[in-house]
């Protein structure tokens, strides 16, 4: 009795072996299917550096095995064009989702915010200088500076239409954040407006003053003074009384341009020779010659 139990329990187990090596190693039609399987990922053609743009010359969807698809590889390059590299992606390599910022990364970074042609230049604000904590980023703003000394104060606006980058540290816009004071303002700037701006800032005493999203317009402006703005006279500045003497030296120059310029034509039509031609009869011939009337009557 015991050796049939023992028989029945060794012909069980070699079935459920037998199972069991046939549904790990499966059939060959099945493994030359899985082999087939193809995908399409995302690859670099080129070596992509931290925090470079990603464009789409520098991406190739490439088909490859299934199986040698990484998990967070991308299937599109629709998808990965336009995003910031945060680690260094090796031609040929497939592009993953953590080799790259996030849309939340890539907002709150400032260097990936500016243009290509553009700085970031922090100032100094309080609740005058910073529209009473109005300014938000993405704002745009002019930049008022105003200059004084002892006779008189200038207010001039030394730049317009100024994108806010970030105020404070915060580069993101709340739906629901109330006004509130910061301390300091971020501003998007090309290189000379950068130096104009921290010229400005140490020289005189800057406002924002916030504009309209619907204006997109430079106005020119000349500044305005305090005398102006009293009302007093001004006196002419240097710069206008070498403008008119300028101007005065230019017209007389051309004056004395004209003069020269008749004095030679008349001196030419006095050199001019101004022939006649007479009749000569010499003998039994008669003969034609021109003679310098200019000469002539110069002779008499």
């Amino acid at each position: 009795m015991k050796a049939k139990v023992v028989v029945a329990i060794a012909i069980i187990l070699g079935l459920i072996t037998s199972v069991l090596v046939y549904t790990m190693l499966g059939t060959p039609d099945l493994q030359e299917q899985e082999a087939k399987k193809v995908v399409a990922v995302v690859v670099a053609k080129e070596n992509i550096n931290p925090r470079q743009k990603i464009t789409a010359e520098m991406l190739n969807e490439k088909e490859i095995p299934e199986k040698q698809a990484h998990f967070e590889a991308f299937k599109s390059v629709d998808k990965v064009k336009g995003r910031y590299a945060s680690a260094k992606i090796v031609a040929g390599e497939q592009v993953l989702k953590s080799r790259l910022y996030s849309k939340e990364e890539t907002n709150s970074m400032l260097a990936l915010n500016l243009g290509p042609k553009k700085r970031a230049v922090t100032v100094a604000v309080n609740e005058v200088i910073g529209v009473a904590g109005f300014l938000m980023p993405g704002d745009y703003v002019d930049v008022v500076a105003v200059f004084s000394d002892a006779d008189n104060a200038v207010a001039k606006a030394v730049l317009q239409n100024v994108k806010v980058l970030a105020v404070a540290q915060d580069m993101t816009t709340n739906q629901g954040m109330k006004p509130e004071v910061k301390k300091s303002v971020t501003l998007a700037v090309g290189l000379e407006e950068a130096e104009r701006l921290a010229l400005a800032d140490r020289e005189g005493e800057i406002r924002l003053a916030l504009r309209s999203p619907k204006n997109q317009i430079k106005s020119g402006s000349t500044g305005f003074s305090l005398n102006k703005l009293l009302g007093r006279k001004e006196e002419a500045t240097a710069d206008n009384s070498d403008a008119e003497e300028t101007e005065t030296t230019e017209q007389e120059s051309t004056e004395q341009d004209k003069k020269t310029v008749i004095k030679e034509k008349e001196e030419q039509t006095k050199k001019e020779e101004i022939s006649k031609k007479v009749e000569i009869i010499r003998g039994t011939k008669k003969v034609y010659e021109d003679i310098l009337i200019k000469e002539k009557e110069g002779q008499e």
